[in-house]
């Protein structure tokens, strides 16, 4: 009996299989009454999820195009930085070089200011000087005419009988003839007694200085220069010759007098890094002559320190021909006299006695330079000229210091 039972309930009833029977056939009759779906209708669910392409495109492939885009937008942003410090790089260049520019224009005006201002000094100073020399001559003249006045006013007439006269001058051409060179000097020596204030050896020391070093007194030049000098200095173009029977030996001692000078303070002039000429001097005078720095202040043509110094100490040390002959700045056969000499003491810093050779070459060649330079930077020349004549002033309280002075 119980299992009879249990098979029953295992056996599906009956009206469980009308139910769904029923259920089924009743879902089957409502769905029929259903209105129909219009078209517009069965896509409306479609058109509010939209469709992303990251659902059809597999995980690996999204990522690897999105390092791609950020690459590229790294890499964007790369070149524009790049192109922005170019252009930066640019315009800091050109602003360096327009203040570089700015800079120079300002110190090349400083520079023919500075020229200006020695111009009107000079000027000036002349002015002054003609001013002051016209005054004096002026109350020379009028007391010269005010004391002739008088004494003609006082004195009297005086009358010499003819007699007298013709025997005066019978006198005078009988007396003895004068000898003939005696009578040349006679004739050259002016009316009026000539005053000079140089001597004959300064005269050619002045022309030395000025004009030529190498003069040659047996030339026709040579000699219209020495009789000049004559003439200034004795009142006679051959009076000389009593006291300079060979002015071409004292032109060559005045050379080497300044040789010495330059020798004898070349401490001073170049100025060692050890203070004084020592086993060092050589490699630092070698370096001075490669770079030319002897001469020139870098680009600065003849604006060098020791080439100033070396002036100084030639033409301002011992004995100042500055003032004795009025330069206002060295003239230019001075200078190329003294670069000369400059670069044979350079060369042969460790026997300064080494005579020189080809001195009248050199010369020749360096007076060429500095004409062509002249013509060419006349501004500049000047402006040259004028800083080595002040920078030799602002030197002379160390040439005075370290050159005990002769009394």
């Amino acid at each position: 009996m119980r299992e009879e039972d249990e098979e029953e309930d295992l056996r599906p009833h009956k009206h469980q299989k009308l139910d769904t029977g029923a259920n089924s056939s009743l879902n089957t009759r409502h769905q029929s009454r259903k209105p129909p779906i219009a078209s517009n209708q069965l896509s409306l669910p479609l058109l509010q999820e939209p469709i992303s392409a990251e659902k059809f495109i597999p995980q690996h492939c999204s990522t690897q195009s999105e390092n791609d885009r950020l690459s590229s937008f790294s890499d964007d942003r790369r070149s524009i930085k790049d192109q922005q410090l170019t252009e930066l790089y640019a315009w800091k260049m050109k602003s360096d070089a327009l203040i570089d520019r700015l800079v120079s224009e300002v110190l090349d005006l400083k520079n023919r200011n500075y020229v200006l201002l020695r111009r009107h000094q000079d000027i000036a100073a002349h002015y002054e000087e003609d001013i002051s020399t016209l005054k004096n001559e002026v109350q020379t003249a009028l007391r010269y005419i005010d004391e002739t006045s008088k004494v003609l006013s006082a004195a009297p007439a005086i009358e010499k009988k003819p007699s007298e006269l013709d025997s005066t001058y019978t006198r005078l051409t009988q007396s003895a003839p004068l000898p003939t060179d005696q009578a040349n000097e006679t004739k050259d020596q002016p009316s009026v007694a000539m005053e000079s204030e140089f001597t004959f050896k300064d005269l050619l020391q002045k022309h030395l200085y000025e004009q030529n070093f190498y003069l040659d007194v047996l030339s026709d030049d040579g000699q219209k220069v020495v009789e000049m000098a004559s003439m200034t200095a004795y009142g006679s173009k051959t009076r000389y010759k009593n006291y300079y029977s060979r002015p071409q030996q004292q032109l060559g001692s005045l050379r080497c007098g300044l040789k010495g000078a330059l020798t004898d303070n070349i401490d001073f002039v170049v100025d060692f890094p050890d203070g004084r000429l020592s086993g060092t001097s050589r490699a630092y005078c070698e370096s001075l002559l490669a770079r030319r720095l002897h001469i020139n202040d870098r680009e600065k043509r003849y604006q060098s320190k020791i080439l100033a110094r070396a002036l100084y100490a030639l033409f301002r040390g011992q004995v100042n021909y500055s003032t004795k002959f009025q330069w206002k700045v060295y003239p230019m056969n001075a200078v190329a006299f003294t670069i000369q000499l400059l670069e044979h003491c350079l060369k042969n810093i460790k026997n300064l006695s080494t005579p020189r050779k080809g001195g009248k070459t050199a010369h020749i060649e360096i007076m060429e330079g500095l004409v062509a330079y002249k013509q060419c930077h006349p501004d500049d020349f000047e402006l040259a000229m004028c800083l080595l004549f002040d920078i030799g002033t602002e030197s002379e309280a160390v040439f005075r210091k370290k050159v005990p002075q002769t009394p």
